[in-house]
């Protein structure tokens, strides 16, 4: 980032960066936010907020997402905007952003984390990449562990989708999760989500009704893209609306899972991330408890097999 491209995160004019005065020339309003990150250009640009490079006095790189108080944003947002990143502040997991700081002033509010240079999923999957064989497995694996994390603390993650998706080189294959502007409880009840995406968004998400298997949804219509490039909606039969899914160099397991990911019954999606990662594994208690059935019922016949060969042989005696 070059030394003049720093701006005002207030008035947005030019303010050279490294300029002896702390505060803009122009509008007198101190330069450096959320403990002495300075703004640069702008990188990309979501539902609300816009993201902007950014460069601390430590010499330490990021990005900060500027949410502006306009009529499109009300008071509500930026609440849902601060509640989301002080959760955000506390996680540990490689799949979440590391958060380097918060704050809020006046009408704008400025969220500073660690910036990911690997591109998107979405980004990937455009130029080509599908997401096949052991590395669609791998993928899946690695989004459910995160989704597992924030559900486990009582957090949905609530708009998961390719875009959403990011990694930290170009080279990195682990993915992480961001745009965490929506990070709501399922307990909590009067601020929505801030962004819905089509073919990605639940079906019970979109009447307000939010829970973990809306984010297990999103993760498997996640998949879908990766695998196929194709949206999930285009996988939509017939009247009831289900899912036809057909996954090249995918395995059955994981196509299976898949499915039960996107079924449009929450009810009869995985009861949690973790449910979700035993079925990965082959380890579903479902599948265990069958399992041990057919044991059991292979040792009483057995037995009677056995009894019945003593029995016939002490006859023939």
């Amino acid at each position: 980032m070059s030394q003049g491209a720093m701006s005002c995160p207030h008035c947005d004019r030019s303010a050279r960066a490294g300029a002896p005065s702390p505060t803009c020339g122009h509008c007198g309003k101190p330069i450096a936010v959320c403990g002495g990150f300075q703004l640069g250009a702008e990188v990309g640009r979501g539902g609300v907020a816009i993201v902007r490079e950014a460069k601390h006095a430590d010499g330490r790189d990021a990005v900060i997402k500027v949410l502006e108080r306009t009529a499109f944003n009300p008071w509500q947002v930026h609440q849902l905007f601060a509640r989301s990143a002080r959760l955000a502040q506390g996680f540990t997991h490689e799949g979440l952003p590391r958060i380097l700081g918060f704050e809020r002033r006046g009408d704008r509010s400025f969220l500073a984390m660690e910036r990911l240079r690997g591109g998107t999923l979405s980004d990937r999957v455009v130029a080509g990449t599908r997401v096949q064989g052991a590395a669609f497995e791998e993928l899946l694996r690695q989004l459910l562990d995160a989704a597992a994390y924030l559900h486990e603390r009582a957090i949905v993650h609530g708009d998961l989708t390719p875009r959403n998706v990011m990694f930290r080189t170009s080279r990195d294959s682990s993915p992480v999760l961001i745009d965490l502007d929506g990070l709501c409880s399922p307990y909590e009840h009067g601020l929505p989500s801030l962004v819905m995406t089509p073919g990605y968004t639940a079906p019970e998400q979109k009447i307000g009704q939010v829970s973990v298997q809306s984010d297990l949804y999103a993760i498997g219509a996640t998949m879908i893209y990766a695998a196929t490039g194709r949206s999930p909606d285009s996988f939509l039969r017939g009247g009831n609306m289900d899912l036809e899914l057909e996954l090249p160099g995918v395995s059955r397991r994981a196509r299976s899972l898949v499915q039960r990911l996107v079924d449009l019954d929450p009810k009869r999606r995985p009861r949690s991330a973790r449910a979700a990662l035993r079925t990965l594994r082959g380890s579903d208690p479902r599948v265990r408890r069958l399992a041990t059935t057919l044991l059991a019922a292979a040792v009483i016949l057995a037995v009677f097999v056995t009894l019945a060969m003593a029995t016939q042989a002490s006859t023939l005696r």
